[in-house]
Protein backbone atom coordinates (compact mmCIF):
# COMPACT_ATOMS: atom_id res chain seq x y z
CA UNK A 1 0.00 0.00 0.00
CA UNK A 2 2.74 2.40 0.53
CA UNK A 3 4.37 2.06 -2.63
CA UNK A 4 1.29 3.69 -4.08
CA UNK A 5 2.76 6.80 -1.88
CA UNK A 6 6.16 6.69 -3.49
CA UNK A 7 4.71 6.24 -7.45
CA UNK A 8 2.63 9.25 -6.75
CA UNK A 9 5.30 11.15 -5.32
CA UNK A 10 7.53 10.08 -8.19
CA UNK A 11 4.63 11.55 -10.80
CA UNK A 12 4.52 14.42 -8.75
CA UNK A 13 8.40 14.88 -9.40
CA UNK A 14 7.82 14.07 -13.32
CA UNK A 15 5.14 16.60 -13.55
CA UNK A 16 6.72 19.51 -11.55
CA UNK A 17 10.02 18.98 -13.86
CA UNK A 18 8.56 19.12 -17.08
CA UNK A 19 6.34 22.52 -15.81
CA UNK A 20 9.68 23.43 -14.90
CA UNK A 21 11.74 22.30 -18.22
CA UNK A 22 8.98 24.54 -20.27
CA UNK A 23 9.32 27.44 -18.69
CA UNK A 24 13.47 27.19 -18.62
CA UNK A 25 13.12 26.75 -22.45
CA UNK A 26 11.06 29.58 -22.83
CA UNK A 27 12.94 32.10 -20.83
CA UNK A 28 16.35 30.70 -22.85
CA UNK A 29 15.38 31.19 -25.89
CA UNK A 30 13.28 34.37 -25.87
CA UNK A 31 15.66 35.74 -22.88
CA UNK A 32 12.28 36.58 -21.12
CA UNK A 33 9.13 35.34 -20.36
CA UNK A 34 7.82 36.18 -23.29
CA UNK A 35 6.98 33.42 -25.77
CA UNK A 36 7.76 33.34 -29.53
CA UNK A 37 4.54 32.83 -32.19
CA UNK A 38 4.61 32.54 -35.91
CA UNK A 39 0.92 34.14 -36.84
CA UNK A 40 -0.15 33.06 -40.07
CA UNK A 41 -3.45 33.90 -42.13
CA UNK A 42 -5.01 31.05 -44.37
CA UNK A 43 -7.46 32.06 -46.92
CA UNK A 44 -7.84 36.06 -46.25
CA UNK A 45 -7.34 38.22 -49.00
CA UNK A 46 -5.74 40.78 -46.95
CA UNK A 47 -3.54 40.34 -44.26
CA UNK A 48 -4.98 41.95 -41.36
CA UNK A 49 -3.00 44.44 -39.96
CA UNK A 50 -2.81 43.49 -36.88
CA UNK A 51 -0.15 45.81 -35.56
CA UNK A 52 -2.44 49.09 -36.16
CA UNK A 53 -5.40 47.13 -34.06
CA UNK A 54 -5.60 48.83 -30.46
CA UNK A 55 -6.56 45.55 -28.91
CA UNK A 56 -4.14 43.73 -29.91
CA UNK A 57 -1.11 45.47 -30.67
CA UNK A 58 0.04 46.17 -27.03
CA UNK A 59 0.54 42.56 -26.41
CA UNK A 60 3.18 41.78 -29.41
CA UNK A 61 6.19 42.70 -30.11
CA UNK A 62 7.23 42.52 -33.33
CA UNK A 63 10.08 40.35 -35.08
CA UNK A 64 9.84 40.36 -38.92
CA UNK A 65 6.64 40.04 -40.94
CA UNK A 66 6.23 38.29 -44.07
CA UNK A 67 3.48 38.74 -46.87
CA UNK A 68 0.59 36.37 -45.01
CA UNK A 69 2.56 36.09 -41.54
CA UNK A 70 3.79 38.12 -38.37
CA UNK A 71 6.97 36.60 -36.01
CA UNK A 72 6.10 38.42 -32.80
CA UNK A 73 7.22 38.02 -29.00
CA UNK A 74 4.15 38.38 -26.92
CA UNK A 75 3.28 37.24 -23.17
CA UNK A 76 -0.30 36.07 -24.18
CA UNK A 77 -0.31 32.55 -24.73
CA UNK A 78 -0.90 30.95 -28.10
CA UNK A 79 -4.63 29.88 -27.36
CA UNK A 80 -5.36 33.64 -26.08
CA UNK A 81 -3.62 35.76 -28.50
CA UNK A 82 -5.42 33.41 -31.46
CA UNK A 83 -8.92 33.94 -29.77
CA UNK A 84 -8.30 37.90 -29.98
CA UNK A 85 -6.98 38.06 -33.16
CA UNK A 86 -11.13 36.03 -34.65
CA UNK A 87 -12.72 38.16 -31.97
CA UNK A 88 -11.41 41.50 -33.83
CA UNK A 89 -11.47 40.57 -37.40
CA UNK A 90 -14.10 37.83 -37.58
CA UNK A 91 -12.09 35.02 -38.88
CA UNK A 92 -12.92 31.21 -38.47
CA UNK A 93 -10.05 28.79 -36.51
CA UNK A 94 -9.11 27.71 -39.85
CA UNK A 95 -8.18 31.01 -40.78
CA UNK A 96 -5.83 32.35 -38.37
CA UNK A 97 -2.46 29.48 -37.45
CA UNK A 98 -0.65 30.05 -34.11
CA UNK A 99 2.53 28.18 -33.98
CA UNK A 100 6.41 28.07 -32.69
CA UNK A 101 9.19 28.39 -34.50
CA UNK A 102 10.65 25.63 -32.12
CA UNK A 103 7.21 23.17 -32.38
CA UNK A 104 6.43 23.65 -28.72
CA UNK A 105 3.93 26.09 -27.38
CA UNK A 106 4.57 27.03 -23.72
CA UNK A 107 2.08 26.88 -21.74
Amino acid sequence: MYYWIGIITILLALLGLQLYSRSYRKKRFTGTSKSIYIIQFKNVDKRPDILANDKIAPSLELIAERDKEYRVYSKLDDTALKQLIRNEYHLSSGQVVISSPYGIIPS
